[in-house]
């Protein structure tokens, strides 16, 4: 037999994996729009020894919610070519999540007010980086539509966290079969969520109101300035991460920043009416980038 259909053996078993991967990936659950978690490093940052594994990190240690499926994490090299066009397709095809970059001057004559983060996320309307005022203050609302006015407090409210749940998830994959298990562990997932979020939040309030963490604001055309990203320079061991090169050729981490991209049309929306649920992850992100190297 295998003198003579072998080759046949060798089909029958090529047709078998791939009858496997095709059901397995028509059965799976392919990462929406909002739950892949991407930390991207641009301008002048060089990376430290920890970037190479920050996404596995940030998947394996509970940092977000059950709702983020994937983490990915790039560094653009704005120094060339290849770094910039690359970015800048990310950033064409929306993806990325938060990114860091910093606040030193860039050094253009044309413009000597400019900055690595003005030229990263632009200015005025053509800025991707979220207005963290307003993003905070959502975040709060949000955190009212499911707590109550005595947010830091009250109980959750369950039944507009399952409201919220079966908005989101009620024909995910996950928990569209038959089997009620599976939907009522998601139910529960979505309350942990919920008080997750509650906690990070109190936590990144307390660390700007001791300077831990600081807001950085920036020119925004006529509007005057509006802050736009978090600046982690007090962090002591940031550089483990990323870092840059100061005047005296020394690495440094003082002026490096944190943006969170504008990917959505959630910004000063009412709470209720908000459709990206995850938009808050990246504060679950500083907290622990505060643990991690503060």
């Amino acid at each position: 037999m295998l003198s003579y259909d072998w080759i046949k053996i060798l089909l029958v078993i090529v047709a078998a994996v791939v009858a496997l991967t095709v059901f397995f990936t028509m059965v799976g659950t392919r990462p929406g729009r909002y739950q892949v978690f991407e930390v991207y490093g641009y301008s002048d940052l060089s990376s430290g020894a920890d970037s190479a594994t920050l996404a596995d990190r940030l998947k394996t240690g509970g940092v977000f919610s059950y709702d983020i499926l994937n983490v990915e994490a790039e560094t653009f090299d704005s120094s060339n070519y290849y770094g910039n066009v690359t970015y800048s397709a990310r950033r064409t095809a929306g993806q990325g999540k938060v990114m860091f970059t910093t606040n030193r001057k860039t050094g253009n004559e044309a413009d000597p007010e400019e900055t690595y983060l003005m030229n990263a996320a632009g200015v005025g309307r053509n800025c991707v980086a979220l207005d963290l005022t307003v993003y905070l203050n959502d975040c709060q609302n949000y955190l009212v539509r499911f707590f109550g006015d005595n947010w830091e407090e009250n109980e959750l409210d369950k039944e507009e966290a399952e409201k919220c749940f079966m908005r989101r998830n009620g024909k995910d994959k996950r928990y569209n079969y038959s089997y009620s298990s599976n939907r009522e562990k998601g139910i529960e997932d979505e309350y942990a969520r919920l008080e997750h979020l509650r906690a990070d939040y109190i936590f990144l309030e307390k660390k700007i109101d001791e300077g831990v963490i600081t807001l950085v604001s920036m020119p925004d055309g006529a509007d005057g300035e509006q802050v736009r990203a978090f600046g982690l320079g007090n962090l002591a061991d940031l550089a483990d991460l990323y870092y840059y090169t100061d005047e005296e050729g020394k690495p440094s981490t003082k002026e490096i920043c944190l943006l969170i991209f504008d990917n959505d049309n959630d910004e000063g929306r009412e709470a209720a009416w908000v459709e990206n649920d995850l938009r808050y992850e990246p504060i679950s992100f500083l907290r622990f980038l505060v643990e991690t190297y503060g």
